[in-house]
């Protein structure tokens, strides 16, 4: 088991728990906590931060005034928490999204394959389909979807995909 994998994976299941239940919204508001969905994943490439949002406003349904930053006080729809990286996957990206707010929201699946689409490059997530730490779902802009296994003989937290166990195709879903 890939130990890089195996405490990423548990950062992102421990995170989503805690989003999941409520947010800190409430403390500023005095609002009803709201339940969000974590969605957790890897681009390909950076494609720059006013970008990203309007992909996301477009896949979701939303204005990319209702994304706003995980550190920045307010009730959003979408908190967004991304940070750029080294490696075959240059940007990581965590939204934790009010699904009841969303008006596109479809579930993770559907976001992944719309962010690819609106995006034009391959995106990498967790479907949780596996129990396996280092299994991945590649998805391509065509909305093709791939299960993906990544090389456990990397040192470091950045994914990089195992060259020696090709890709296989996920069927439609």
């Amino acid at each position: 088991m890939h130990f890089c994998a195996l405490v990423r994976r548990t950062q992102a299941a421990a995170s989503g728990a805690f989003w999941g239940l409520r947010d800190l919204s409430a403390k500023v508001t005095g609002v009803m906590p709201r339940v969000r969905e974590m969605v957790s994943g890897y681009l390909r490439r950076f494609p720059g931060w006013t970008p990203l949002r309007q992909a996301m406003a477009t896949v979701l349904g939303v204005t990319v005034e209702d994304i706003i930053d995980l550190e920045t006080a307010g009730d959003p729809i979408i908190y967004l928490d991304a940070r750029t990286q080294h490696g075959e996957f240059k940007l990581r990206v965590e939204a934790f999204i009010d699904a009841s707010r969303a008006p596109e929201y479809r579930g993770e699946t559907a976001f992944w394959k719309g962010l690819a689409r609106v995006l034009g490059q391959e995106v990498l997530y967790d479907d949780g389909g596996s129990s396996v730490p280092t299994r991945w779902v590649l998805v391509r802009p065509d909305g093709i979807r791939f299960k993906v296994f990544e090389d456990s003989t990397q040192e470091g937290p950045d994914p990089v995909l195992d060259p020696d166990e090709p890709p296989r195709r996920l069927p439609e879903g």
